[in-house]
């Protein structure tokens, strides 16, 4: 059951991508990273950043905040 239902799912995903335009699946995918940092602290943010892009990534990130 679960099978067919991640198929079901994987279909209807595609569907609903087919019908949005490039920005809305930019905006879409922009709230989706967003609401995926909820629970995460700003040391939590700023170590991911950092790791993956160094520290002037994290710098530009904070600037004028």
């Amino acid at each position: 059951m679960t099978d067919r239902l991640d198929k079901i799912k994987e279909r209807y995903s595609q569907i609903l991508i087919e019908g949005m335009s490039s920005k809305d699946i930019l905006l879409f995918v922009n709230e989706s990273i967003v609401i995926s940092f909820e629970g995460m602290t700003e040391d939590d943010i700023k170590d991911e950043i950092v790791d993956a892009y160094g520290n002037m990534a994290w710098n530009n990130v904070v600037k004028d905040l």
